[in-house]
């Protein structure tokens, strides 16, 4: 008697290389119906040692986080077939457990073979994502953690990478030696398989979450910059209360800045002269500075306009803060819990009026 075979996401066959002066670390997954592909983790650091040892975790743990979300979106269990932290194979099933009550994922299994938690100490640098964004501005100058190290996610794989990205993460660079942070540039394939079943909304923290644990050599505690409000949070790929549970027994995930909305941040961060010259908030601007037009842009303009802040950051956008503008938006991608962040602290008048009218036009989007 023939047995049909279960509906899994298999990932096996780990590799890890030093390849172009960096560190490569792979897995073949095999999605149901789907021929095997290779997902990619790479550490482009040139000089990441740590006293001759391999900069990056050399087990599979890294890819848990990952292929647990896209295991959930595609609605089947997952098995890795190769060794992870037990700690943080225990952390990949209560995410699972949780997202799968916030998503209604009812097949989301995670299992794979286990190493004993590491009893060395883990690495004591603490390693910030660094986008250039607001967020990640206020966890570093206000976060209230000791940061020596950044990680900078390079878009060089399809379908994100152009000259406009690749101008972006020049920008990052010369903000790190700015500075004088080291900067780890790090790259992934994973939206060739998340883009088609995970929105970037759901998919952003457990890609960070996995860049985080690649560099467990090291950074023992890493920080993912929080993106709404505590009193704002709903269900979503980043969460106060679901990016602890990514954590290893090497790295520590940190979920920080869930107290403040984004115009507390502009507020905050205002008088930076770093700030000030780097801020990078828009994506339709290859390059340093801010296109101004685009709803990104005018968002952050307003949340340094809600706390009388704007002529802070006003010389890097190319266009001013307009209600017409905002007007001219629909459904826009940004969280809308954001957008009512800005119309609660707008003053009133047109401005305000615009903003209020976009987020609940966003949420009533939002379901």
């Amino acid at each position: 008697m023939r047995f049909r075979r279960a509906r899994t996401l298999l990932a096996d066959d780990h590799q890890v290389a030093a390849v172009d002066g960096g560190w490569v670390t792979s897995m073949r997954v095999t999605l149901p119906s789907h021929a095997p592909r290779r997902l990619v983790l790479r550490l482009h650091d040139e000089s990441a040692t740590t006293d001759g040892q391999t900069p990056i975790d050399r087990s599979a743990t890294p890819f848990l986080p990952m292929l647990t979300m896209l295991a959930g979106a595609i609605d089947v269990p997952l098995r890795i077939d190769a060794a992870v932290d037990a700690v943080a194979l225990d952390g990949a099933r209560r995410a699972a457990a949780l997202m799968a009550g916030w998503f209604g994922w009812p097949h989301l299994t995670v299992s794979a073979r286990t190493t004993r938690s590491a009893p060395a100490t883990p690495a004591q640098g603490t390693a910030l994502f660094f986008s250039r964004g607001l967020d990640s501005m206020w966890s570093l100058f206000c976060g209230g953690h000791a940061v020596d190290q950044l990680i900078g996610i390079d878009w060089e794989d399809a379908p994100l990478a152009s000259d406009g990205t690749r101008a972006i993460m020049r920008g990052t660079t010369a903000a790190a030696e700015d500075l004088g942070l080291p900067l780890h540039r790090v790259s992934s394939n994973y939206r060739q398989f998340s883009d088609d079943v995970i929105a970037w909304d759901e998919a952003v923290g457990p890609t960070l979450a996995s860049f985080g644990l690649l560099l467990a050599p090291v950074a023992g505690q890493v920080i993912i910059s929080a993106t709404l409000p505590g009193h704002l949070l709903r269900p979503k790929g980043t969460h106060a209360h679901l990016d602890p549970l990514w954590s290893s027994s090497a790295v520590q995930i940190l979920h920080v800045g869930g107290e403040l909305g984004r115009c507390d941040k502009a507020a905050a961060v205002a008088d930076e002269p770093f700030v000030q010259r780097w801020l990078k908030v828009c994506w339709q601007r290859a390059g340093d500075g801010n296109c101004g037009e685009c709803p990104k842009c005018q968002m952050t303009m307003s949340n340094f306009a809600a706390v009388g802040r704007l002529d802070a950051v006003a010389p890097i956008f190319d266009a001013p803060l307009s209600a017409d503008v905002v007007r001219t938006f629909g459904a826009v991608h940004v969280a809308p819990e954001n957008l009512v962040d800005i119309a609660d602290r707008m003053p009133p008048g047109d401005l305000r009026d615009a903003w209020m009218s976009l987020a609940t036009l966003n949420w009533n989007d939002l379901g």
